[in-house]
C-alpha cells in the first residue's frame, strides 16, 4: 500500500526467524536499508528505500508479509479538567461547574504521589532541570523543587527544549499545576489557566520533533529504545499526542502500532518479566470531512492509534468563549462538553475495530508555553494566548488529559483497592470505559446526533473520573494467574448480586492481545464475555443505544468488549469470560505459546458463588387435542411446552421447582413442574412435567407471547422470562422500491446519506424478513466504486433499526458494489466475510433482521445509505424488502363486522363518527373512505372537514388468525348546505399564534414566525416596532422604529405563516444586547373581517431550548371569536429515540403540550415540556420540532394550524 513513483522509505514485514530469512535477503537486495531493523511479535521489519517497480516485485515474493510506506509522525486547564472530573452544572451538564478541581482532585489525592507521566512529544519548556516554568514545579511554586523527571532527546537538536510549544503545553495539560490568582492566571470565570489533570505528578520529556517542527523519520528501535528509558526513568504512563495520518496511515495497524501493542505488554524486553506501560495515543485531527480537504471524516484514525492495547483518545468539545482561534476553531465547537469537535479522527479501523476508545475535551484548552527566547509557538494555536499559557485545540489536548487519568486512576487503585497492587494497562483501560460518561443526544460535529452506546464518534465515553472515583461497588481482576486462558473454549466464571438497582450494572474486559500481523486482521486472540441477568443472556459489545440488548453476535474483533444494564437490575447475575480462540503469545514469558490473561471490572455488584438461571430454548408439542401437530404456537391452540433452562452461574442449582405464568392471552392449563440439577458453567436442564397453555383466539397471529417462569430453589426464586413466537411461515413476499425512491444518488462524505422507501400495504406480522438489493455486475442495486465507505441501515415502520452493513471490509475496500445481495440472517456467511460485488445470500453485520420478527410488516421501510469518507459517490438503483408473514390455521372463521353508530343521513355536518362491533371481542378493524384504500382504524373512528355532497364508509374485522370478514359493513350518507338551524354546526374560529419570546438567533436569521390559521381568504401581516426609549438605547433612532415586518396571503381556508425579517440596521444594533424588548403587532384579514392584536414581546440571547426546557413554549394567543385552543410540540420517534427518549411505537413524540381559551384579546398560552423530556430537551443542541395547534372542540369541525420549527440551544 502507499505505492509512490519515486524512490520512498518502506517498511517490509517478513516472518521473524528461519522461515523469513530468503525473502528478507531478497528485500534486502532490492533497495538500501534506510533504518535499523526490529522485530516484533512474530514478524521482522527492514526500512529499505524502494522505488515502485522494486515495490511491486517484492510484494509478488510469498515471503513477504506486508509492504507499508512508512513516514514520519506528525505532531489543559481548569475547565476542561472540571468536565473530566465529571464536575458539570445540572441540568444540561454541559457546562463544567464552578472553579474547584483542586479542592476535588485533593479530596481524593491526598498525596505523596508517586506517578510518572512521560511526554513524547516536540520536549518540555527549557530542556533542562529545573524548567523554568512554575507550574512544573511543586505546588506550582517557582521556588520549590521541580517535577520534571527527565529530558531526553531523541533528535539533531542539542537538547530537549520546546520550541514549538506543543509538548510543553501537553505536559501542562496532564500535570500542570496552577491555582494563582489574577487575570494572567485565570479567565474571567475564576477558572485557572493551565491547571493539569495530575498536577501532583511527575513529568518526563522523550523529543522527537525538531524545534522546526519537523520529525526526523526514527526506527522501530528507536521507540523502542525511547520507551525502555522511559520506564527506567520511572514513567509507568506515555503521552503520545503523535501520529501518522494524512492518507499515509488512516486505519492502517503498521509496524509502529504492532510495537506499541508489544511495548504495552512489555516495556523493556530485554529485561525480565514484563515491564507494563500504559500507552495514550491522541486519535488524529483530520475528522472534518470537509469536502476537498484532506481530512476524511470516518475511517481517519491515525496509524499509531490504531494499535489495540493502546487507549485511543477523540476530542470532545472543551468549553471556553475565546473566539476562533489560530486553528479556526469556533467558540461553537467549544460550548458543550457533550458534542464532539468536529475534526476529531474517527473509526473504524482498517480491519473494522472500534476506535477512539475514549474522548475528553479537545477545543480551546489552555496549557503552559516555553519561557525561553527560542519559543516559536508553530506547535499552538495561539502562542500567546494570556500570561504564560498557550491556547490549542486537537486531540492532541484530549489525550493528556487521559494520561493524567491514568496517572490519578493509578494512585488512587494503589491506595484502595484490597492488595495494594498497581493496575495493569489493560486494568487501567477497562476502568476508564467502564466509568466513562455516554454522550448519546449531543452532536457528534458531523450534523448528526451522537448515538448512544459505543461507536466510532464517542468510542465508549467522554473520560469521568467523578464516576471513576466514586463510591459504586465494584469488583477487580487484573490479569490473575487463575485466569489465565489456556485453551480455545476454556472459561472464567464468577456471580454476583446487584448492589443497587437504581443504578446500571456495568461490565467491561479488557486483555492485552499479541501484535499482530500489518496486513489483514490484526487481532490475534479472542475472548468473549457473556453476561446473564434477569433470566436473560448479554454478549458482549452488542448494544441496543446506551445498554446492552439481547441476541446478537459474539465480537470477533475488538480487545475491549462490555456488557451495560440499565438502572432496574436487580438480583443476582453471572460473568463469563470464554476464550474462542488462542492464535498467539499473550502472556509472555509463561512457557505457553498460545494463552491470553486479562482484566475485568465489574460495577454495581458484589461476587457471590451461586446458580444463576437464563432461558434455552423452547418446545411446542401441539399433536394432542385442540392443536394441529406442526409444532408451532397458533392462536386458538392448546399446546404442551418444554422450557430448557441453561446455569449460567458457578454454583449448581439443586432441588428446582418452577411455576409457569402466562402473559396476555396465554392461559396456563398446567403450569408446575420440577427441574434436575442443573451445574454450574452452562449446564442445561428440562421441566420433569410438560407445562401446557391455550392461546386465545384473539391472540394476534405472528406476534410474540410473552411468559414468565418462576424457578424456586429453598427460599430463593429466580424469575426466567419467555417469548413464545407464533405462527409458521407463510408465503415470501418481496416489495420493492419505485420510482421517484429510486434511482438516488448517494452524496459523497456526507453524514445524512440518502434515503429510499417502500410502502408494504398488506398487514401481516413478520416471521421472517430479509432485504434484497438486486442486481447484476454491469447493472447493480448499489453502485458505488468504494464500498468501504459506505454504512447501509433499514428502519422498519415501528422506528426499528437495523444496521446491514458497516464499512464491510474495512475503510479501505476500494471494490465495486452491491448487486444480488439478499440480507438475510440464515445466511452461512457475515457480509464482511464476503467480497464485492457481494452477490448471494449474507448476514448482516453487525446485527440482526430477526428484530423484526413479530413485528407488523404494513407501512413504511427506508434504506438509508451513507458514503463517511471523501472521494467517491455512488447510486442507490434498487432495493427491497422480502417478507413472510405469520399464518395460522387452527380458527379459520373470520369474525363478523357491525356499524353501530354513526352520522346522520342527510346532515349538515362535516364532521363524522363511527363506532365499530364484532362477534369477536378481540378483533381489529379496517376502515376506508368513499374509494380510499382499506387502512387500520381503531373501534371507534372519525372524520372532519368532509366535503358536500355522498359519502360512504366501509369498515371490515379481522381476527388473531388472520382471518377477515370478506363482507365489509357499510354506510352511506350525504351532507347538504347548512339552513343556520338544526344540526347545522359553526366551524372553528381563525386564530393567531405568536411567539412571547425569541431566540435572538432566531429573529436575526428571520426565523421569527407567526403562525395564522385562516377560516378563507386572508392576508396576515406582523411588525416588530420599538419605542423611542429603546430606539435611543440602541441607536436606531430617536422615536419609535419598526424592527421588520412580513406578510402572507392565502386564496383559501388554511394556515398561513408569516416571517418577520429585521432590517439590516435593527440586525446590526440587536445582536449587540442579550435582551431587547419589543412590541409585536399582528393583522388578521378576512374579506371585510380583521383581528388585531399588540403585545409585548422579548428578544433574548438565551431563549432556546434550556430556556424552553425550564418555562415552557410560551406564545401569545388569540382567537376571532371566543374558542378552546389546543397546542403541542412534537419530535419524529427517530429524533426522539436518538435524544434517549422512548416514543413507543408512536411516530411522533410529544415533548409539550398547552391548552387556554382564546378570545379577541390575546393572552399567553404555555405550552409545558413533560418532565421526561427536559433533561433531553436542554441537553440538545438542535431538534426540528412541528407546533401543531387546533381550535375547537370535536364533533364540530376543527380549525388545524401547523409550524414546523428548528429550536436551538
Amino acid at each position: 500500500e502507499g505505492e509512490a513513483s519515486a524512490p520512498a522509505r518502506y517498511a517490509v514485514s517478513t516472518v521473524a526467524g528461519d522461515a523469513g530469512e530468503e525473502a528478507r535477503d531478497e528485500a534486502a537486495a532490492a533497495g538500501p536499508a534506510v533504518g535499523a531493523a526490529a522485530t516484533v511479535g512474530t514478524l521482522r521489519i527492514q526500512y529499505l528505500e524502494l522505488s515502485a517497480a522494486e515495490v511491486a516485485a517484492l510484494a509478488r515474493d510469498p515471503g513477504v508479509v506486508a509492504i507499508e510506506r512508512d513516514a514520519p509522525p506528525a505532531p489543559s486547564d481548569e475547565r476542561a479538567a472540571q468536565i473530566v472530573a465529571g464536575n458539570l452544572a445540572a441540568p444540561a451538564f454541559t457546562q463544567p461547574s464552578d472553579p474547584g478541581y483542586l479542592a476535588w482532585h485533593n479530596g481524593r489525592i491526598p498525596g505523596p504521589f508517586n506517578v510518572t507521566i512521560d511526554v513524547t512529544d516536540t520536549g518540555l519548556d527549557n530542556g533542562t532541570d529545573p524548567s523554568d516554568h512554575a507550574d512544573f514545579h511543586e505546588l506550582g511554586s517557582g521556588v520549590s523543587p521541580d517535577r520534571v523527571a527527565y529530558g531526553l532527546d531523541y533528535t539533531p537538536d542539542p537538547d530537549a527544549r520546546d520550541c514549538t510549544g506543543h509538548g510543553t503545553n501537553v505536559a501542562s495539560i496532564a500535570a500542570g499545576y496552577n491555582s494563582a490568582t489574577g487575570t494572567q492566571n485565570e479567565d474571567g470565570g475564576g477558572f485557572n489557566y493551565g491547571l493539569g489533570i495530575a498536577p501532583l505528578a511527575q513529568v518526563g520529556a522523550s523529543k522527537i520533533f525538531q524545534c522546526d517542527g519537523s520529525a526526523p523519520i526514527l526506527a522501530l528501535a528507536t521507540f523502542a529504545n525511547l520507551a525502555s528509558t522511559a520506564y527506567a526513568n520511572g514513567a509507568r504512563i506515555s503521552n503520545n499526542s503523535w501520529g501518522t495520518g494524512t492518507g499515509l496511515g488512516w486505519g492502517s495497524y503498521t509496524s509502529r502500532a504492532a510495537l506499541y501493542d508489544q511495548l504495552v505488554r512489555d516495556a523493556q524486553s530485554g529485561t525480565a518479566g514484563n515491564q507494563q506501560m500504559v500507552e495514550v495515543f491522541a486519535a488524529g485531527n483530520d475528522g472534518d470531512g470537509a469536502g476537498g480537504d484532506a481530512n476524511e471524516g470516518y475511517g481517519s484514525i491515525h496509524a499509531e492509534a490504531t494499535a489495540k492495547n493502546v487507549i485511543t483518545v477523540g476530542a470532545s468539545e472543551g468549553v471556553r468563549a475565546s473566539g476562533v482561534d489560530g486553528c479556526a476553531t469556533p467558540d461553537a465547537s467549544a460550548d458543550s462538553a457533550r458534542d464532539i469537535a468536529n475534526f476529531s479522527s474517527r473509526g473504524p479501523t482498517d480491519d473494522g475495530r472500534l476506535k477512539p476508545d475514549l474522548v475528553a475535551p479537545g477545543t480551546h484548552v489552555t496549557g503552559a508555553r516555553p519561557l525561553h527566547g527560542s519559543y516559536n509557538g508553530l506547535g499552538t494555536c495561539n502562542p500567546f494566548f494570556a500570561g504564560t499559557y498557550s491556547l490549542v485545540s486537537g486531540t492532541s489536548q484530549a489525550a493528556p488529559q487521559v494520561s493524567g487519568a491514568a496517572a490519578l486512576l493509578r494512585d488512587w487503585y494503589e491506595r484502595t483497592v484490597p492488595g495494594g497492587t498497581v493496575p495493569s494497562p489493560a486494568m487501567t483501560k477497562a476502568l476508564l470505559i467502564n466509568s466513562a460518561s455516554d454522550l448519546a443526544g449531543g452532536q457528534n460535529g458531523k450534523g448528526d446526533a451522537i448515538a448512544g452506546g459505543p461507536n466510532a464518534d464517542q468510542g465508549w465515553g467522554r473520560v469521568n473520573l467523578g464516576a471513576t472515583f466514586d463510591f459504586t461497588p465494584r469488583e477487580f481482576y487484573d490479569q490473575q494467574p487463575a485466569d489465565v486462558l489456556t485453551n480455545p473454549g476454556q472459561t472464567v466464571v464468577r456471580a454476583y448480586a446487584v448492589q443497587d438497582a437504581s443504578k446500571p450494572v456495568k461490565v467491561t474486559l479488557v486483555w492485552t492481545d499479541p501484535p499482530g500481523p500489518t496486513s489483514g486482521n490484526a487481532f490475534v486472540n479472542n475472548l468473549d464475555l457473556q453476561v446473564a441477568a434477569g433470566g436473560e443472556a448479554y454478549r458482549g459489545n452488542v448494544f441496543g443505544g446506551t445498554y446492552s440488548r439481547t441476541g446478537g453476535a459474539s465480537d470477533p474483533r475488538n480487545n475491549v468488549e462490555s456488557v451495560y444494564l440499565p438502572p432496574g437490575t436487580s438480583g443476582r447475575l453471572s460473568v463469563t469470560v470464554r476464550a474462542t480462540a488462542l492464535g498467539g503469545d499473550g502472556l509472555p514469558g509463561s512457557g505457553d505459546a498460545s494463552d491470553q490473561d486479562f482484566a475485568l471490572v465489574v460495577s454495581n455488584a458484589g461476587e457471590q458463588a451461586a446458580p444463576v438461571l437464563v432461558h434455552q430454548s423452547t418446545t411446542i408439542l401441539d399433536s394432542g387435542s385442540g392443536g394441529d401437530g406442526d409444532g408451532v404456537l397458533e392462536s386458538d391452540e392448546q399446546v404442551e411446552l418444554t422450557e430448557q433452562v441453561r446455569n449460567a452461574g458457578n454454583a449448581d442449582a439443586t432441588g428446582l421447582s418452577a411455576i409457569l405464568n402466562g402473559g396476555p392471552g396465554l392461559a396456563v392449563t398446567q403450569g408446575s413442574s420440577t427441574y434436575p440439577t442443573i451445574v454450574e458453567d452452562d449446564g442445561v436442564g428440562a421441566n420433569s412435567t410438560r407445562f401446557a397453555a391455550h392461546l386465545a383466539n384473539s391472540a394476534t397471529c405472528g406476534a410474540d407471547v410473552p411468559a414468565t417462569l418462576a424457578i424456586a430453589s429453598g427460599a430463593e426464586t429466580q424469575t426466567v422470562p419467555l417469548v413464545l413466537p407464533t405462527g409458521e411461515p407463510g408465503a415470501l413476499q418481496t416489495n420493492s422500491a419505485v420510482g421517484p425512491q429510486v434511482p438516488l444518488a448517494i452524496p459523497d462524505d456526507d453524514a445524512a446519506g440518502v434515503s429510499s422507501s417502500v410502502f408494504v400495504p398488506d398487514r401481516g406480522r413478520i416471521k421472517d424478513l430479509n432485504v434484497t438489493i438486486p442486481g447484476t455486475g454491469g447493472d447493480p442495486g448499489i453502485d458505488h466504486g468504494w464500498v468501504g465507505d459506505l454504512i447501509i441501515d433499514i428502519t422498519g415502520p415501528d422506528g426499528t433499526a437495523v444496521r446491514l452493513a458497516d464499512h464491510p471490509g474495512g475503510p479501505d475496500n476500494d471494490d465495486d458494489d452491491f448487486a444480488g445481495t439478499i440480507f438475510d440472517d440464515e445466511a452461512s456467511q457475515n457480509i464482511s466475510q464476503g467480497t464485492a460485488p457481494y452477490t448471494g445470500n449474507f448476514r448482516p453485520q453487525n446485527d440482526q433482521l430477526s428484530r423484526f420478527d413479530g413485528k407488523s410488516r404494513r407501512g413504511t421501510w427506508t434504506l438509508r445509505v451513507r458514503d463517511l469518507f471523501e472521494g467517491d459517490t455512488g447510486t442507490l438503483r434498487a432495493w427491497g424488502v422480502a417478507s413472510q408473514r405469520a399464518l395460522c390455521d387452527i380458527d379459520t372463521s373470520p369474525p363478523d363486522t357491525a356499524i353501530a353508530a354513526g352520522p346522520a343521513n342527510p346532515t349538515t355536518s362535516s364532521f363524522a363518527q363511527f363506532s365499530l362491533a364484532s362477534n369477536d371481542g378481540g378483533a381489529t378493524f379496517e376502515c376506508r373512505l368513499d374509494a380510499g384504500a382499506y387502512e387500520p382504524c381503531a373501534a371507534t373512528v372519525s372524520f372532519t372537514g368532509l366535503a358536500l355532497g355522498s359519502h360512504a364508509f366501509s369498515a371490515r374485522a379481522i381476527d388473531g388468525s388472520d382471518n377477515e370478514d370478506a363482507t365489509p359493513a357499510s354506510y352511506s350518507w350525504a351532507i347538504e348546505q347548512g339552513t343556520g338551524t338544526g344540526t347545522d354546526t359553526t366551524p372553528a374560529s381563525s386564530f393567531v399564534l405568536a411567539p412571547v419570546e425569541e431566540d435572538l438567533a432566531n429573529a436575526l436569521a428571520g426565523r421569527f414566525t407567526v403562525v395564522a390559521a385562516c377560516a378563507s381568504a386572508c392576508r396576515a401581516s406582523a411588525t416588530i416596532s420599538v419605542p423611542a426609549r429603546t430606539a435611543r438605547r440602541l441607536d436606531l433612532a430617536r422615536k419609535a422604529v419598526s424592527l421588520g415586518s412580513g406578510a402572507k396571503r392565502r386564496g383559501s381556508a388554511g394556515t398561513a405563516n408569516v416571517s418577520v425579517r429585521l432590517s439590516k440596521r435593527a440586525r446590526a444594533a440587536v445582536q449587540r444586547h442579550k435582551l431587547t424588548k419589543a412590541t409585536l403587532t399582528v393583522t388578521l384579514t378576512e374579506g371585510r373581517a380583521r383581528l388585531t392584536i399588540t403585545r409585548g414581546i422579548s428578544l433574548r440571547r438565551e431563549a432556546g431550548l434550556r430556556r424552553i426546557a425550564s418555562r415552557g413554549l410560551r406564545l401569545w394567543a388569540a382567537c376571532a371569536r371566543r374558542c378552546p385552543l389546543s397546542a403541542e410540540l412534537t419530535l419524529s420517534a427517530a429524533q426522539a429515540r436518538r435524544m434517549g427518549l422512548k416514543p413507543g411505537r408512536a411516530k411522533r413524540y410529544e415533548v409539550a403540550t398547552g391548552r387556554t381559551t382564546a378570545t379577541r384579546t390575546p393572552k399567553v398560552l404555555t405550552l409545558k415540556v413533560r418532565r421526561s423530556a427536559r433533561k433531553a430537551l436542554a441537553r440538545a443542541r438542535r431538534v426540528g420540532a412541528l407546533l401543531e395547534a387546533v381550535a375547537g372542540t370535536a364533533p364540530d369541525p376543527l380549525r388545524i394550524a401547523k409550524l414546523s420549527r428548528t429550536l436551538r440551544r
